[in-house]
């Protein structure tokens, strides 16, 4: 690819890569992708035409607005009052609405971009469906210092956010928040809309699913067993806090008669949040 165009970007997620090129001869991307697998799915833009159009249209702000220059701004995103007053504690600048059922475009992380007013930028997407959104963002905003920590999940996220230094300068705060990736594990309960099956699982509309990374591991009726079963599947010798974000679904007597199981069964310490967020019952970082 870097052999006819630039701008190159990449993500893996599962068997499927993404890929984002910069090219005036699209066709010979096309013939070079196809020697490697099939397309899943395909587009085409004329990015001088977007990059302009996104800049004309991107809002002004007034000097008097416009906040005041920084050294280090975190850009994030989350779906829920509490998840997003969650990144603000920890530092975070602007949390873009958005998640599952919702992604962000690459216009909402440059207008994000523009507003922030920093000398160092990092985007945190949250969610493997819209890192190539903030990826692109970062290639259109290029006058800008901006980096993006990969982070699939709000756990990942969230423990981003943690390792963020702002006494160290931009390149050790990179590595730093982009270790912390790997520090925690992901874990959440959702339901399922329709009848389907997964490696072999059936999976009925009305079920709870819980998800472990990327896996369905399980599917019940019951969401608080499927909560415990999902727990005790994430948490070993090893883990030392437990991270429990309860959604809009839940009420507080349920979140903490799953504090409750955890305490009773594990040696780690809780915490307990009310994210409010759609879609998952609970999300769960297990570190």
């Amino acid at each position: 690819m870097a052999r006819i165009g630039n701008s190159i970007v990449c993500v893996q997620d599962d068997d499927i890569v993404k890929v984002h090129v910069h090219t005036l001869t699209p066709g010979e991307a096309l013939n070079l992708g196809q020697r490697y697998g099939e397309f899943v799915k395909l587009k085409i833009e004329n990015m001088q035409e977007q990059h302009e159009n996104i800049l004309t249209n991107a809002p002004v702000e007034k000097k008097e607005e416009q906040a005041p220059k920084q050294k280090y701004a975190i850009i994030t995103v989350a779906a829920g009052d509490g998840l997003r007053d969650m990144f603000k504690e920890l530092r975070a600048d602007i949390v873009i609405s958005g998640g599952q059922t919702m992604n962000p475009s690459t216009e909402d992380f440059v207008e994000a971009i523009k507003k922030v007013n920093a000398e160092n930028i990092f985007l945190l997407p949250n969610n493997s469906n819209i890192v190539m959104a903030a990826q692109q963002a970062a290639i259109v905003c290029e006058d800008e210092n901006v980096h993006v920590i990969p982070s699939k999940t709000i756990p990942q996220g969230l423990c981003a956010c943690i390792n963020f230094n702002p006494d160290i300068d931009f390149d050790m705060n990179v590595t730093e928040m982009s270790d912390a990736l790997s520090l925690v594990k992901t874990g959440q309960i959702t339901y399922a809309i329709k009848d389907t099956t997964f490696e072999g699982m059936e999976i009925k509309a009305g079920d709870y699913m819980g998800i472990k990374e990327k896996d369905i591991v399980l599917s019940i009726q019951d969401k608080m067993e499927a909560t415990r079963r999902l727990l005790a599947q994430m948490i070993d010798d090893d883990s030392e806090i437990v991270t429990l974000i309860y959604g809009e679904d839940v009420c507080e007597e349920e979140a903490n008669q799953i504090v409750e199981y955890i305490e009773n069964n594990f040696d780690v310490e809780v915490e307990l949040t009310n994210g409010s967020q759609p879609v998952y019952s609970f999300i769960i970082g297990v570190e």
